[in-house]
């Protein structure tokens, strides 16, 4: 048919993601700075290309759903609340714990996965009922004709207990979960669990303020001054964890501006985080849309060009041998010649197209012949490039076995373990 024609390009990136991101800019500066001829039409896709798409993807995904569970939600609270304001400070508080929460799995290095993509969406629902709880018993106090102050306290010292009980028997779910053998669900557990963690302090510390915010912008006249511990307003303490509770509002209440400060600091730090937020590697045609250009190029070159396997053997020094004859630099020619003799046998394997090795470089480079002392290793290797194949401490070496699909893979692990048996 001759309509097609790939150029293919080795690349080095190690699913570093700034890596991948630097070396797709390159290639789509190439193409759109170089004229082409009229009627053809030039695709950039390969690896690097889709995980980035993967991660745009899934970020846009987030954003949007996160988007539209909000604006449901806020309606909804509308409807229920009769009160925009009301409305807002309820979803607001949630919106900075899932902001907060974000952050934070940058700080851990959690990646984003299909899993926990669309995790704003899901913290929203889960935590808003928080954030409702503290509003309503709110009013139900203020209805008692007391001080914002007091309303307040009386509602922390009441609800708050509550509310913390009811967040954590649903982070000790989420945080069993971390204990999967599968990563990607050990991440999602972990993730939702400091979510929720995140969320309820962000009720505590946030909506507080959201509340005396609110009352003291909309409602009319000055707040009767009350002694909460006089009267019949008092809080009955039934235990220590409703007086701490208590005491927590009062405070509170007292030094908003400090509490105010510290929820700027905390979401500072959390935004700073959420730069170092990345993607987990995933299958191609699992995760994208079918229409996807990149991905469409991409099953065209695998289906016309075909795609390859690629099977890796690592040598590493043992570190337990302490005989002084034994090899201490990865580069010394015993090690050489051995993966040498691997990378040959290797080579004769069913469906091999290529065996990249040390060994193989260095036979290309010096005639076909192997130095056999570790000064001529070093001063041979010093002009061959090495970063992909050994380690820069020189401990480790690799050997890239690559196949033509398709690949019968119970019978290739065979005979790879019993190369290196024999």
């Amino acid at each position: 048919r001759y309509s097609m024609t790939p150029i293919f390009i080795d690349a080095d990136v190690s699913g570093d993601s700034s890596k991948i991101n630097e070396m797709n800019e390159k290639v789509r500066d190439i193409v759109e700075s170089t004229s082409k001829p009229g009627g053809i039409k030039v695709a950039v896709t390969g690896e690097p290309p889709l995980l980035a798409k993967i991660f745009d993807l899934m970020i846009q995904d987030g954003i949007f759903t996160l988007f539209v569970a909000t604006l449901v939600i806020f309606l909804m609270l509308m409807l229920i609340q009769r009160s925009i304001k009301d409305s807002i400070v309820i979803v607001l508080p949630v919106l900075f714990g899932v902001q907060w929460t974000i952050g934070a799995m940058g700080w851990f290095g959690l990646k984003i996965t299909v899993a926990t993509a669309a995790i704003g969406a899901m913290l929203l629902g889960l935590g808003v009922e928080y954030s409702i709880f503290l509003n309503s018993r709110y009013k139900e106090e203020k209805k008692s004709d007391i001080t914002i102050k007091d309303a307040l306290v009386k509602t922390l010292s009441t609800t708050g207990a509550s509310t913390i009980s009811s967040g954590m028997t649903t982070m000790i779910g989420f945080f069993a979960l971390s204990l999967s053998m599968f990563p990607m669900l050990a991440d999602m557990g972990f993730s939702l669990g400091m979510g929720i963690m995140l969320i309820l302090i962000a009720v505590m510390v946030v909506g507080p303020i959201m509340i005396i915010a609110r009352d003291k912008l909309f409602t009319k006249g000055k707040d009767k001054l009350k002694d909460l511990r006089k009267g019949k307003n008092r809080v009955e303490k039934e235990s220590i964890f409703i007086k701490s509770y208590e005491k927590y509002g009062m405070i509170i209440t007292k030094i908003p501006w400090i509490v105010i400060l510290i929820f700027i600091i905390i979401t500072g730090f959390m935004y700073y985080g959420s730069n170092f937020v990345e993607n987990e590697e995933i299958d191609f045609d699992s995760i994208l849309p079918e229409d996807l250009a990149e991905l469409k190029a991409y099953n065209l070159m695998q289906e016309e060009f075909s795609s390859t396997s690629s099977i890796y053997i690592f040598i590493e020094l043992d570190q337990t041998y302490i005989d002084s004859d034994e090899p201490t630099d990865i580069r010394d020619p015993r090690i050489i010649n051995y993966v040498n003799i691997l990378s040959q046998k290797a080579r004769q394997m069913d469906r091999v197209m290529e065996v990249r090795s040390i060994s193989n470089r260095e036979k290309d480079e010096n005639n076909e012949i192997i130095p056999q002392s570790l000064s001529e290793q070093k001063v041979l290797l010093e002009d061959i490039r090495t970063n992909d194949l050994i380690t820069e401490d020189y401990t480790g070496m690799l050997i890239k076995v690559i196949m033509q699909p398709p690949v019968d893979r119970e019978n290739t692990v065979l005979q790879i373990y019993s190369i290196l048996e024999n």
